[in-house]
């Protein structure tokens, strides 16, 4: 009996060991996890100020541009009211092939020619003539 009893205080003594380096696993696995959500959690803040650098130039640079296509904004004429279709059109159409290739479709122009002109301040980008 007394062997019986050794034997099963060697075996609690063993049980208990086996716990205390599970546990010391578990807390070596915690601190692994803890310092990869504490890189992920830098990574993710170092995005987030290039995210705010680069919001910040895009605004600056649509700034400047809205800037620079109002000079000359007082440059009130007479322009074609078809040749502003035509260009609209043109425009449109070329942007929707940009943006989806195989993109076709057949404009048919019926122009109103007392169609006349409209006193507009032109978009310098859609070089209208007041023919």
């Amino acid at each position: 009996m007394s062997k019986s009893l050794d034997d099963l205080r060697t075996a609690q003594d063993r049980l208990v060991q086996t716990q205390k380096l599970a546990s010391l696993g578990q807390l070596t696995a915690d601190d692994k996890t803890r310092g990869e959500i504490t890189e992920l959690a830098e990574t993710l803040r170092d995005n987030l100020d290039k995210i705010v650098q680069h919001g910040k130039r895009a605004d600056a640079i649509v700034k400047n541009t809205l800037l620079h296509s109002r000079e000359g904004a007082g440059e009130r004429r007479a322009v074609d009211v078809n040749a502003i279709v035509e260009e609209s059109l043109n425009l449109a159409y070329h942007g929707a092939r940009a943006e989806k290739q195989g993109f076709n479709v057949t404009l048919e122009r019926s122009f109103d020619p007392a169609a006349g002109e409209i006193d507009v301040f032109p978009r310098r980008s859609l070089g209208f003539s007041s023919t």
